[in-house]
């Protein structure tokens, strides 16, 4: 084998096990690069060309994944962001749902106590609250709206 094929075979290892350490990123790119570039007075032009776009690729390569990988994170911030909003406006529906009921409960009886108050904030279905703000309206007396709160809750429980 001549001097020249060995040189080539060289290079080639070379740059291949300098991509090795680019892979494992633990060499960067332009580094590759530099080292074709001072072989090339020592390889052939079509050697040179082959290895120089087997380094072209990895920057390619490296490009897609990183854009990818940035545009799967503004997907996720997107759709998190409207999974909070969702999740937001709902307990603020339910909050508000609570409130009302306790005020109704108030307006209609009086003093809410502490123990009544608790068991409707504990209650987070909508169509529970507004069954409960019905009964907070009608109710004449607070034993008949804590049946009713008693019953909300078994039902959430079940």
């Amino acid at each position: 084998m001549s001097d020249c094929c060995q040189w080539i075979g060289f290079v080639k290892k070379v740059i291949r096990f300098e991509i090795g350490l680019y892979k494992q990123e633990r060499m960067p790119l332009p580094l590759i690069a530099a080292t074709l570039i001072m072989a090339n007075k020592q390889i052939d032009r079509p050697t040179f060309q082959e290895l120089w776009e087997e380094i072209k690729m990895l920057d390619i390569l490296r490009f897609a994944h990183e854009k990818g990988r940035e545009e799967g994170e503004e997907k996720g911030k997107k759709e998190g962001k409207e999974e909070g909003k969702k999740e937001g406006k709902k307990e603020g529906r339910i909050e508000t749902a609570r409130e009302m009921v306790l005020e109704a409960l108030e307006e209609s009886l009086g003093i809410v106590p502490v123990d009544v108050a608790d068991g409707v904030m504990s209650v987070s279905r909508p169509d529970m609250l507004k069954g409960l703000l019905r009964q907070a309206v009608k109710c004449k007396t607070l034993e008949d709206f804590e049946r009713m709160l008693e019953l909300a809750n078994r039902r959430i429980a079940a």
